[in-house]
């Protein structure tokens, strides 16, 4: 592999050298074994079809990525494009596929950790993960990831994945929390989501998984928390995988059925509808609380 050598990181488990500067991850030391560099990319490459071990992403007027055999990254930039903006996609999509690739399981949500195991907040954009997530951190747990939570197993019991002490939030959860926007930086210029730096809440070692509860807004006025059993465990994970729309053209629907599978059986599920209010985000905690702690 021959590019120059500026960043080295750790994220999700991966060590990875890096060509492009990603403030928001932790440095490390130790033999990289995922690349990431700048380079042209071939028109072959970008037009013979995906696979597991190849994956093209084109992002319109920013970036094309080639993600290679779940440890290669190129990224071929286009012109003029702010390097914040090719950043974003590459630790979003491009992260989602090389993860695939490496026969993880990305789940859509923020995990929190007492230390001793973590629980994830799944759920659709907008369903308040990451606000719940930083009431928690408020109580005394600890971020492992925000906005993409990637699982392993050990002996078939699901680990998570430390990401990177970042949190992500809408406008409307930074004004409900009082935080001021001077210092804080925008994800996407046009998005109204910022990021927050929590190195001081942030846990930084895997730990086994054993809940998720999945975020739902409803039009009742009360809160509504059910057990999830059987089939139903299963859809709501499938629902909530990251980039499920990648599973297919790479063509790992086998091995993806078979992890969902191992990591229904071994978790609880729940499912969580709450009214579209803020206020109630310290309730929903609470309710959570008592069930992890039962």
């Amino acid at each position: 592999m021959s590019f120059i050598k500026n960043n080295t990181y750790k994220v999700f488990g991966m060590i990875i050298e890096s060509e492009i500067t990603c403030t928001e991850l932790e440095q490390t030391t130790g033999e990289p074994e995922v690349f990431i560099h700048f380079d042209k990319i071939p028109a072959g490459s970008k037009h013979s079809g995906s696979s597991k071990d190849h994956f093209f992403l084109s992002v319109k007027n920013i970036a094309d990525y080639l993600i290679l055999n779940g440890n290669e990254i190129i990224i071929e930039k286009s012109q003029d494009v702010n390097e914040d903006t090719v950043r974003l996609h590459l630790l979003g999509s491009a992260f989602g596929a090389l993860i695939h690739q490496r026969g993880l399981l990305p789940i859509h949500g923020s995990a929190v950790t007492s230390g001793d195991f973590a629980f994830l907040l799944s759920g659709e954009s907008g369903t308040g993960k990451s606000t719940l997530a930083n009431a928690f951190i408020k109580n005394d747990y600890l971020l492992l990831t925000d906005d993409v939570c990637v699982v392993s197993l050990n002996n078939e019991k699901p680990l998570a994945h430390p990401a990177y002490p970042q949190m992500k939030l809408w406008k409307k959860s930074i004004d409900f929390l009082n935080i001021n926007l001077e210092n804080l930086r925008k994800i996407h210029q046009e998005v109204e989501k910022y990021a927050i730096s929590v190195p001081a809440h942030y846990f930084n070692k895997p730990v086994p998984l054993k809940y998720i509860f999945i975020l739902e807004k409803n039009k009742n006025a009360t809160i509504e928390i059910l057990k999830l059993k059987g089939v139903e465990k299963f859809d709501a994970l499938m629902k909530n995988i990251y980039r499920l729309h990648f599973i297919r053209p790479m063509n790992i629907n086998d091995h993806n059925f078979k992890m969902v599978s191992t990591v229904a059986r071994q978790l609880d599920v729940y499912s969580v509808k709450r009214p579209d209010d803020l206020t109630l985000m310290d309730g929903i905690m609470k309710h959570i609380s008592s069930i992890i702690k039962s």
